[in-house]
């Protein structure tokens, strides 16, 4: 599984602290002649109202899907200029939007880059223009050497760098902070594909664009580039000079020269620890905590999920990878270790300190284990240094224990994890938050103690990850539906999503992937569950649930509403969404069977405008909607019930039942605007992402013959398999066997099945 993407959403960010922090020197300079190609143009980043017309920003970059960057190409070490246009405008439904212009640039060779960043509004440099609002906001990233627009944008090995200035003298000068916690204006890269992204701040437009920047780009040659041209791996001790990674080595060399001429010793693998993030498995078994250690962390077997136990890491070591820029953002110290599985099912694994009375700043990591056929839980842990490739995601501070719809920072932990895979186990690490830089056996650091909550849900149905979807330029958005109270006279909007369940269950939530509206926020989501009948051949296996459209209360099997706050953080995120949590608070019995499912944004105040969320298309493992070969140009109602041509899904519009067919258009109404990628299939296009989840229905131990009753006829099926019988129903005691003792399972249970 990959870790959560720090890219789907950079407005995320304005608030964030501990990234990258901005110095200051000299004045701003955005007049000067660069020597790279100059970004003129005035340019919005969104396609704000979804017609295809109103974002011809041709550097939208990895925020619209597949990225569109304005181009730097390969430098070679030296100095660089590009200048550009940014700053604030309103998009044409009233909300507060932003140009961002992406920039990447690729260098064949590790090395060091500097980055300075001046803005001015007519003439005047920001800094001079005295408010708050008028500072540069930039973004680096550093990508993998083997970067593709997949990888680099999803950030899978990327590291992220956030920096947001003041308003002080500029330039403004990006500074990384270091694994050690020290920050430095020379920024470490590998060879590859990098990003530079600038824009003004993320609050209120009070400095509209266009906005004038100039970036300042150095590429500096690495000072011990030989040595990183070993084959030896760093965390090794090593007769022989230098080590297989060419930034660390170069680092390490700086504070010990010899690393580089004449071995790579145990001095070397600790300064490398300490000043680039080398990570070195250790840990000295505390009997006083018998799960401190990673390899012997505590066993909870699947079976017994949900449980709640007491834990007490006050004594705890710390033994887990700490890396802020390659791991989780939050670095932990104290930590104990619990491993989960197998799991029955595919599902969602949760982990929460929430609602449970813990206190202090903990938090919360992941780590996949995979599968295990040698009977032991954790022995991929045979060699604890794996730890960083075993990681998955953390979570710090999502908690709202006092109920004020605030999160608690410096509190408890809860993590969500969606997609967990049958028969595979996880493990979790809970440990104290620790500041960059600070040393983790810091004896004034306080371990945690409290208790945590371990459960599981089985994924009855799934959409699968939410995707962008394809624009007829070729490009890519991120599109939302708009599903609530959109306006007085549009009550209600909701989309008809089809899915299938193959067995019975309890039911007892949901999650989906959205975003929220700029004019309302909904504080309660509703859901509803209806019937699909196939039956009328004319419209198709995954048609309307009737042939006219129209469905009455017999066909809302179940419907609820449940208290929701869109803006709270979300546990786990898809990659260019933001997947929600919804708990039902009765469960209900969904039998076998085909099915629509929606929800939509509601409220508790009854108003009727603007409290509506953006459910997103599309899930990339969807049912995929039906054909028709025509609709009007208007896109509202079906010519016919012809099955063919280009796909369509089913939207709901006001207070009555009707369904109505549902496609999007480019302004002249005939042609179709937005598609999935070239490889899916064309009727998911109208399928939002969302999974369905509970509890699977308990088979009736010694029912054979499937009659929800244990009786003689069960007997009679025993009997039929009598002897060796391998893998068959009726052996009850898994012997491989079919004999009396399976009989005598039957007769103790014979009766009704509960």
């Amino acid at each position: 599984m990959k870790r959560e993407n720090l890219f789907a959403s950079l407005a995320a960010f304005a608030s964030l602290t501990g990234f990258a922090s901005l110095c200051y020197a000299q004045v701003c300079d955005t007049d000067s002649a660069g020597n790279l190609p100059a970004d003129t143009a005035w340019e919005y980043n969104v396609d704000s109202d979804y017609d295809g017309s109103d974002d011809p920003d041709e550097n939208g970059g990895c925020n619209l899907g597949e990225p569109a960057f304005a181009e730097l190409g390969t430098l070679a070490p030296g100095a660089y200029r590009a200048k550009g246009l940014t700053g604030n405008y309103l998009g044409s439904d009233g909300g507060n939007r932003r140009d961002l212009d992406w920039w990447r640039f690729t260098v064949t060779q590790p090395c060091y880059i500097k980055v300075t960043v001046s803005m001015s509004k007519d003439g005047v440099p920001f800094s001079a223009l005295g408010d708050p609002a008028t500072q540069s906001v930039v973004f680096v990233a550093t990508g993998p050497s083997t970067a593709d627009n997949t990888v680099y944008c999803g950030d899978e090995g990327a590291l992220f760098i956030y920096g947001q200035g003041l308003t002080t003298d500029c330039p403004q000068v990006v500074e990384a902070t270091l694994p050690n916690g020290t920050t430095s204006a020379k920024v470490p890269v590998p060879a590859g594909q990098h990003m530079i992204v600038v824009t003004t701040p993320f609050d209120e437009a009070r400095y509209t664009g266009p906005i004038n920047y100039a970036i300042d780009l150095e590429i500096v040659n690495l000072d011990n580039a030989s040595c990183g041209t070993s084959t030896n791996n760093c965390t090794d001790v090593n007769t022989s000079p230098g080590c297989n990674d060419p930034l660390c080595c170069d680092t390490v060399c700086l504070f010990v020269p010899d690393c580089c001429n004449v071995g790579w010793d145990a001095s070397c693998i600790q300064t490398g620890v300490e000043e680039c993030g080398l990570f070195v498995y250790e840990c000295v078994t505390n009997a006083s905590v018998p799960n401190d250690c990673a390899g012997q962390a505590e066993f909870i077997d699947a079976t017994t999920l949900p449980i709640t136990f007491g834990f007490d890491a006050s004594q705890a070591t710390n033994d887990g990878p700490n890396n802020v820029n390659a791991l989780c953002s939050s670095n932990t110290t104290r930590d104990v270790w619990y491993v989960v599985g197998p799991l029955p099912y595919d599902g969602e694994l949760r982990a929460s300190m929430c609602d449970a009375g813990n206190t202090g700043d903990a938090v919360l990591s992941v780590y996949g284990l995979g599968t295990d056929t040698a009977g032991t839980p954790i022995s991929s842990l045979d060699d604890g240094s794996k730890l960083p490739d075993l990681y998955i995601g953390c979570r710090d501070d999502v908690c709202d224990d006092n109920d004020d719809g605030q999160l608690d920072f410096g509190g408890p932990a809860g993590i969500n994890l969606i997609g967990v895979l049958k028969d595979e186990y996880y493990m979790l690490r809970l440990g104290s938050f620790l500041d960059a830089g600070q040393d983790p056996n810091d004896p004034s650091i306080a371990g945690l103690t409290g208790s945590l909550n371990v459960s599981f849900r089985a994924q009855l149905f799934s959409n699968g990850a939410q995707e962008a979807l394809a624009k007829a330029d070729g490009t890519n958005v991120n599109l939302g539906w708009i599903s609530g109270v959109a306006s007085s006279t549009n009550p209600k909007r909701w989309m008809f999503v089809p899915f299938s369940t193959l067995e019975p269950a309890s039911v007892n939530g949901f999650d989906f992937t959205a975003f929220g509206s700029d004019s309302g926020v909904a504080d309660r989501v509703a859901w509803k569950v209806i019937a699909r009948n196939s039956a009328d051949t004319d419209h198709g296996a995954f048609s309307r649930p009737f042939g006219a459209g129209m469905f009455d209360a017999s066909q809302v099997l179940f419907e609820g509403i449940e208290p929701f706050d869109i803006e709270a953080f979300a546990d786990v995120g898809d990659r260019y969404g933001q997947r929600y949590f919804v708990d039902l608070s009765a469960a209900f019995e969904l039998a076998a069977g085909d099915y629509y499912f929606t929800c939509y944004g509601d409220n508790s105040e009854g108003t009727t405008t603007g409290t509506y969320f953006a459910w997103l298309s599309y899930g990339i493992e969807g049912i995929p909607d039906q054909y028709l070969l025509s609709l009007n140009n208007t896109g509202t109602n079906p010519a016919g019930p012809t099955v063919a041509g280009k796909a369509f899904g089913w939207r709901g519009i006001g207070p009555g039942p009707e369904m109505i067919a549902y496609q999007l258009f480019e302004a002249n109404g005939t042609t179709e605007s937005y598609t999935p990628q070239s490889d899916d299939n064309q009727g998911l296009t109208f399928q939002p992402a969302f999974s369905i989840k509970g509890d699977l229905a308990v088979a009736c131990f010694g029912d054979l013959d499937g009659n929800n009753e244990v009786d003689n006829g069960d007997v009679a099926f025993c009997l039929l398999d009598f002897g060796q019988c391998p893998g068959c129903a009726a052996d009850l005691d898994g012997t491989n066997e079919v004999d009396f003792g399976d009989v005598a399972l039957i007769l103790l249970s014979t009766g009704p099945c509960s």
